[in-house]
């Protein structure tokens, strides 16, 4: 049997079409584009096994070149449009990644970078009735240094 369930045709026309229509790009709904390049490689993995396994039965034969053109048409239209997302996303995931995410920063990036540097422009405490918080905010400058260093 095929591994594209529906057959070759019905595989290119959504596969193609879904490259033309491009990544959702929605802001509000950054998990969108990151499902999209999942949706889109699991369809590029299946149709190059599907085209491997034609090309091993029938490459030999010149009616079978249409077919293998028509095939490598759509992976070179995933190839433009995936690769020119792929690593902008990538990026942008690493950016706007928690914790929960497996980031060293609580809460992403922007939060981390605007809190860090509000903390420094505020600057050290400075009350002379209690000193330990400017120890104490050396120390948490410190910490949040690191984690930046780290991440």
């Amino acid at each position: 049997g095929s591994c594209l369930e529906y057959g070759l045709e019905y595989h290119l026309k959504n596969f193609i079409g879904a490259l033309e229509k491009g990544i959702p790009g929605d802001p509000r709904f950054p998990e969108r584009d990151n499902e999209y390049i999942d949706k889109m490689s699991k369809q590029k993995e299946l149709l190059v096994e599907w085209l491997e396994d034609f090309k091993s039965k029938l490459g030999e034969y010149n009616e079978s070149q249409e077919t293998i053109d028509e095939c490598e048409k759509a992976l070179e239209l995933y190839s433009s449009v995936i690769d020119s997302v792929r690593i902008p996303l990538m990026i942008q995931n690493a950016r706007n990644a928690r914790q929960k995410d497996g980031s060293c920063l609580e809460y992403g990036l922007e939060y981390h970078l605007k809190n860090f540097i509000g903390a420094l422009e505020k600057g050290i405490p400075g009350d002379p009735r209690f000193p330990e918080r400017d120890n104490e905010w050396i120390e948490n400058m410190s910490k949040q240094k690191e984690l930046l260093v780290e991440w």
